[in-house]
C-alpha cells in the first residue's frame, strides 16, 4: 500500500521517499558534532570514550553472577540431592562445610 493510494498527495509521497531514515540523520549529526573543533575537544572526546567504556564494563559485570550467587545455587542443589536421597547426611555436611570454608577464604 503506497501513500498515494491512501489519498496523500504525490508531493508528500516524494518527500517521504526522499527523507533518510531517522537513525541516519542522527548518526550524521553526531558525526558532525564529533568532528567540529571546539576548545578542549580532544579531552571531551577522550572523556566520552572513557564514559562509554565504563558503562559497557559495568553493564557486563551486572549480568555476571557473583560468587555468592553461585555458592547459594550450589547449596540449593546440595539440599535437593539430600532430599532425593542421592547423598547421605554425612556427605551433605562434608560438602556444606567445604562450601562454607570457601566463602570465608575470599
Amino acid at each position: 500500500m503506497s501513500l498515494t493510494s491512501l489519498g496523500i498527495g504525490q508531493a508528500a509521497a516524494d518527500t517521504a521517499a526522499a527523507a533518510p531514515p531517522v537513525w541516519q540523520s542522527l548518526l550524521e549529526r553526531a558525526r558532525e558534532l564529533w568532528n567540529q573543533p571546539t576548545p578542549y575537544s580532544d579531552q571531551l572526546k577522550l572523556l566520552a570514550v572513557m564514559l562509554l567504556l565504563w558503562l559497557l564494563l559495568r553493564r557486563s559485570q551486572a549480568r555476571r553472577p557473583g560468587a555468592e550467587d553461585l555458592r547459594g545455587r550450589a547449596t540449593d542443589v546440595l539440599k535437593d540431592r539430600l532430599a532425593r536421597g542421592e547423598i547421605n547426611r554425612e556427605t551433605y555436611e562434608k560438602i556444606r562445610a567445604e562450601l562454607d570454608s570457601g566463602s570465608r577464604k575470599r
